[in-house]
């Protein structure tokens, strides 16, 4: 997923952010080629592999860093995200 594809996918969303907050997650996941929550932690177990959101760097990120790191990021202008 490009960041043109999210936001064009996410900018027309109108519904509620809790019905949608575990797919956006999982989009930000892919956006940034990182494994979802499922994909890294299949047991869903509390010692699961990599934690939540795992970008390398031995911590667990939440959504907000993530969509942080996308802003950050130099493929991403401020329109793309």
């Amino acid at each position: 997923m490009t960041p043109a594809e999210f936001k064009r996918k996410w900018a027309r969303y109108s519904g509620k952010e809790t019905a949608a907050y575990q797919e956006h997650f999982n989009d930000l996941c892919v956006l940034l080629d990182q494994p979802t929550p499922a994909t890294a932690n299949p047991t869903g177990s509390e010692n699961g592999a990599g934690g939540f959101a795992h970008l390398g760097d031995g911590a667990d990120h939440s959504q907000r860093e993530l969509a942080e790191q996308i802003a950050a990021s130099p493929q991403a202008s401020p329109m793309d995200v």
